[in-house]
């Protein structure tokens, strides 16, 4: 296994350079706040203060990664995140937990331990127990909380593609109820890659990917299937039409769409690996485990050409995807184009569309960024975590039924976790 900053997707979903540019700005955003609690102490006499939501964000320095946890109001509303009450947790650290509730748990690349924390009515965090995940061969407790679903109030996946396997825990408890084998999905001679977990009607939908030791990738759609009940996998489906679909986004009625991200775009757009397949999205109809044969809509003909990815639906239905604009290089595309630099190039915009017969329309206010943009969601709502790597924060956008993105929250750091409180 390569390095995670190796390549982009393996990383918590952002690129090698942006990090590189953007850890020194935002180690001095860090150095210029004021936290109440330092790295490894009592999470227990730290008050967060107020707000209806708990977020946590990742701030990256030359000497590794420090994440801050907070509670904010209103995301979708334009503001700055107040740092001054946080807890400051050493290591890449993330939230897990449903909407509507005043507890959540707590992981960070610093340990293999989540801690479960209930928020008191001034905004306390107490503990109420934790488990280690270090039994399992698993020696990080961050995850991408898209690979941690809450399938009930006493139980929860952790979705592990290093170990090929998922961990059934009780979020309640904080004990560990057994294990699932991914291994029908384990294909010699590739490294499996997961996206994000959905789950539908007692089923969770894994997206995966394959990709090879020389950052290659199959260049096809994969569907792991978990029945929720017996806790077994029960369909790895795949499809050669897409590649690199680890975005999912759910439709109004209940179908899932797999959609090919941008790193997918990205390869597509080099042209650099023989027969890869066009940036497309499919789909999974309601009631279905498999990929629908009769669906597919190709990105460039939304975008008129444009390489395209990272399907995001957002308020009224309305679909969201993130195009490449080759204007925007530095260099035009060639042959010694590095492997990842178009990806990491702030050469990408966000086009709006409805996934009918309708073709997509540039979202004129959206700014040029890299691809690494990743999706949060609570209370119902999707949060377009946008990164400018020049200042080394986040601006959180809400896509709306008009086709504009609205700017929310402006971040310190890359967020990882939002939950809406009680």
């Amino acid at each position: 296994m390569k390095s995670t900053l190796t390549r982009p997707s393996q990383h918590p979903q952002a690129p090698r350079r942006t990090f590189a540019r953007g850890c020194s700005l935002a180690a001095v955003s860090l150095a210029a706040v004021s936290l109440v609690a330092c790295s490894g102490s009592d999470a227990t006499n730290t008050t967060l203060g107020t707000g209806r939501h708990a977020l946590s964000t990742t701030v990256f320095q030359p000497d590794g990664q420090t994440s801050l946890v907070g509670l904010v109001d209103d995301p979708a509303q334009a503001g700055v995140f107040d740092a001054t009450t946080a807890l400051e947790i050493g290591g890449s650290a993330a939230l897990f937990g449903d909407d509507g509730r005043n507890v959540f748990s707590l992981g960070s690349s610093d340990s293999a331990t989540v801690t479960r924390y209930e928020l008191g009515d001034s905004g306390q965090l107490i503990e109420r127990g934790s488990l280690s995940l270090q039994p399992f061969g698993i020696m990080s407790a961050f995850k991408r909380p898209e690979l941690v679903p809450m399938i009930s109030p006493t139980k929860a996946y952790w979705v592990d593609d290093v170990s090929a396997q998922v961990v059934v825990w009780n979020p309640e408890a904080m004990t560990v109820g057994g294990t699932i084998s991914l291994s029908a999905a384990v294909r010699q001679g590739w490294v499996l890659e997961l996206g994000q977990a959905v789950l539908r009607d007692g089923f969770l939908f894994i997206s995966a990917n394959y990709r090879d030791d020389a950052d290659g990738e199959a260049g096809e759609a994969v569907a792991i299937v978990i029945d929720t009940a017996s806790d077994a996998v029960v369909q790895v489906a795949t499809d050669t039409r897409c590649g690199g679909t680890l975005d999912i986004a759910r439709g109004q009625a209940g179908e899932l769409f797999f959609a090919s991200n941008t790193l997918a775009a990205s390869f597509y757009a080099l042209g650099r690996f023989p027969n890869y397949p066009a940036p497309c999205v499919l789909r999974v109809a309601p009631g279905a485990q498999t990929f629908d044969p009769d669906y597919y809509v190709s990105m460039l003909d939304l975008t008129g050409g444009l390489a395209a990815g990272q399907l995001v639906i957002g308020r009224g239905g309305r679909a969201f995807l993130l195009a490449l604009h080759p204007e925007l290089l530095d260099e035009p595309i060639g042959p010694d184009t590095e492997l990842f630099a178009p990806y990491e190039a702030g050469a990408w915009r966000w086009w709006s569309v409805d996934l009918g017969n309708t073709p997509a329309v540039l979202v004129e206010d959206s700014p040029a960024r890299s691809a690494s943009n990743r999706v949060l969601s609570a209370g119902g709502l999707e949060y377009i975590a946008n990164l400018d790597p020049d200042t080394g924060s986040t601006t959180l956008m809400v896509p709306e039924s008009d086709g504009r993105l609205s700017q929310g929250l402006e971040v310190t750091g890359y967020p990882y976790g939002l939950i809406q409180l009680r």
